[in-house]
């Protein structure tokens, strides 16, 4: 009997410890938020006209916090916390995850080559325009679904051909289709890495967008509507190529503009950036510059707004626009296996003990950055979080940066767009606001 009641007293003391940590987590919260908005209005008063960062902690709602301006132009109006921003390259998340689901189905393996996919039994008739474009390219035949994924193809990227941007120039309402826009990249040298280094490539992403509309038979719109727009409540994210057409009042109404500094080509060279986005024409004195005047930034930014509709964006690299909220609620549904099966997610993050993620050659000093299927793999550097692991990815359009990431071991997810491009902000500038970020939260898991 007394044996009994000492287990039941070291129950009792454990549960009373568990539920004192849990009182003194809670406790850190107002702390930790107050933290959060003190960053982000440091951001929009120093490197960006505008912010919204949202927030969920374990057990928490999402929070989100905004700061800066949403339009500077009169009548000059705040960021909202149900504003839609460009997501950029987040999009390749959405493209890599209905890949996955295509193999959880059996539909597809990742180390079947695009050449196995055109010849399967079970195509569709829309398999026609992948199957003339690699035919055109054979090159691209023996190339896999994991290379692609990965980043290891070696194709180049469609936006590093000069025609690209010529062509954008001239119609920049043009909305793109996949064999017109991944021409621009497979007809460029192909450079292989012998699947050793990663080599960031768009074009990647367009060829996985016909693979998926030539297996399931249905537009890459159509899938992520089905497969994951409509069962995870996705309902403040668009696919803009072709959602942007039937909600144009609503998006037009919940966008917020985007700036962009750098305006000149002589800007880009200045800066350090390659040739092809030198040579980028970004509303090259073709719109009035807009002054804007927050904080320690006093310059002449060209609203992205008032030079195109936002319908122009990239298709399976880089097509989706929508909230902050929405994008915390898109991580957290794909970390706990309801939009992939373990097994796949596994795969996303680099197989046992992460052998399989890609050396990329570009690096920071506060962060590690490895490829996945589709996703970053991050390890903090620097700082009190320190060994810290996250994974997501990050996307940038003209006028606009975006971030989206998950702490695996603190079960924190955020996301954060700022109203200004990558181009538009030092590097440094920008790591260094996530690091600050990371601290934040990490801390906010400890207790006292």
């Amino acid at each position: 009997m007394k044996h009994i009641h000492a287990i039941i007293c070291v129950s009792l003391l454990c549960l009373n410890s568990l539920a004192a940590q849990a009182d003194a987590k809670d406790q850190n919260i107002p702390e930790t938020y107050a933290a959060i908005q003190k960053l982000v209005a440091d951001a929009s008063q120093t490197f960006t006209p505008g912010i919204s960062l949202s927030v969920q902690l374990p057990g928490q709602p999402i929070k989100t916090f905004t700061s800066g301006m949403r339009q500077w132009q009169a009548p000059a109006e705040p960021v909202r916390s149900n504003d839609v921003f460009e997501h950029g390259s987040v999009t390749k998340t959405y493209t890599a995850a209905i890949i996955l689901q295509l193999i959880d189905e059996r539909k597809l393996t990742l180390d079947e080559t695009l050449q196995d996919v055109v010849n399967s039994p079970t195509q569709t008739s829309a398999m026609q325009p992948l199957a003339e474009v690699i035919k055109k390219y054979p090159y691209l035949q023996p190339i896999t679904l994991r290379q692609l994924l990965n980043h290891t193809s070696g194709i180049a990227d469609e936006l590093s051909n000069k025609a690209y941007w010529e062509t954008w120039r001239n119609n920049r309402q043009h909305v793109w289709l996949d064999p017109e826009l991944v021409k621009y990249g497979v007809s460029l040298p192909h450079k292989p890495s012998g699947g050793k280094m990663g080599h960031y490539s768009n074009t990647n992403f367009t060829l996985l967008g016909m693979v998926i509309a030539g297996v399931s038979g249905k537009s890459y719109s159509e899938n992520v509507h089905e497969r994951l727009f409509n069962p995870l409540y996705l309902r403040n994210t668009w696919y803009m190529p072709e959602d942007y057409i039937h909600n144009m009042q609503e998006i037009n109404a919940r966008m917020a503009h985007g700036y962009t500094l750098l305006t000149t080509e002589q800007d880009m060279k200045k800066q350090g950036y390659p040739p092809y986005m030198a040579s980028k024409p970004i509303y090259i004195d073709q719109l009035p510059a807009c002054p804007v005047v927050t904080g320690f930034i006093k310059a002449d930014y060209i609203d992205v707004m008032l030079a195109s509709d936002p319908s122009w964006l990239g298709t399976e690299d880089g097509g989706m626009a929508g909230t902050t909220q929405d994008l915390v609620r898109w991580i957290q549904a794909l970390q706990s296996h309801r939009v992939i099966s373990a097994a796949a997610l596994d795969e996303m993050l680099g197989g046992k003990d992460h052998a399989g993620l890609v050396k990329q050659k570009s690096g920071t000093d506060q962060f590690r950055m490895q490829f996945g299927l589709g996703i970053y793999y991050w390890t903090v550097l620097q700082g009190t979080a320190k060994g810290t692991i996250l994974w997501g990815k990050g996307g940038g359009e003209t006028g606009y940066s975006t971030e989206m990431r998950y702490l695996p071991k603190q079960h924190i997810a955020f996301a954060y767009t700022m109203t200004t491009d990558p181009t538009s902000i030092q590097p440094d500038v920008w790591y260094n606001f996530e690091l600050q970020l990371v601290n934040i939260l990490v801390a906010a898991g400890r207790t006292p």
